[in-house]
């Protein structure tokens, strides 16, 4: 397994956290990092199953902890992170998959939509939406640029971290877009997604368009890809 660890932002997981972290492991992952920001005993069980938990600060947003973690986690000495949710969300069993070409890739992400998928309401139409928008700015193929199942190059990614100012979940679109623009070699690989009570709010779409809506204005290139 490469230097990697596993980074899983987690909000009030305590039914579900102990076993995504014992599956991680069970992979010969030993690096978990719980990025908490509940108030239930996440934190206590994810120590407890020999994580790492970082209790989020109420004034670190969700965008500003995302960079600080793929940021000490540079600092700490791994070549690549992969950022997942919790929740049961995304399967673990995926992450060898994602790891398997992040030695030639920077950016690989675990798409919901490369193959038929199931509709999963709003947040299919709102991500299919930010990825025809996001296509049409960069002249770019991907299926699922809101996916936030995916492995980073940590080298790659921090490199062009100050450019990123997103405080919500467009973060992980953002710094698709940043790294894509300066040269990034990114692809998609199917991922099985299950559909749960994960987090989403109507809040978040506001952020996605401040994003795209300074994405066009800054990064936005004509560079076509294949």
């Amino acid at each position: 397994m490469q230097n990697a660890n596993v980074i899983i932002p987690t909000y009030n997981e305590a039914e579900s956290i102990a076993g995504l972290i014992d599956a991680t492991h069970a992979l010969g992952i030993e690096d978990v990092w719980v990025i908490d920001n509940g108030d239930d005993n996440t934190a206590a069980i994810a120590e407890e199953h020999a994580a790492t938990v970082f209790k989020r600060h109420y004034k670190l947003t969700f965008g500003e902890s995302i960079r600080d973690s793929l940021h000490n986690s540079l600092l700490a000495g791994f070549e690549y992170s992969v950022i997942m949710d919790a929740g049961n969300t995304h399967n673990p069993s995926d992450i060898p998959r994602l790891l398997h070409h992040a030695p030639s890739h920077d950016i690989v992400i675990g798409s919901r939509f490369i193959h038929p998928a199931p509709f999963l309401g709003f947040r299919t139409i709102i991500s299919r939406a930010a990825t025809m928008l996001f296509n049409d700015l960069f002249h770019s193929h991907f299926s699922d640029v809101t996916s936030g199942f995916r492995c980073y190059n940590l080298q790659a990614v921090n490199k062009h971290m100050e450019l990123s100012e997103s405080n919500m979940f467009a973060v992980q679109m953002e710094l698709l877009a940043i790294v894509y623009h300066h040269g990034a070699n990114c692809m998609e690989i199917p991922i099985e997604y299950k559909l749960t009570n994960s987090t989403f709010s109507i809040k978040m779409i506001p952020d996605a368009i401040k994003s795209l809506r300074r994405l066009t204005g800054e990064y936005a290139t004509d560079r076509k890809r294949a």
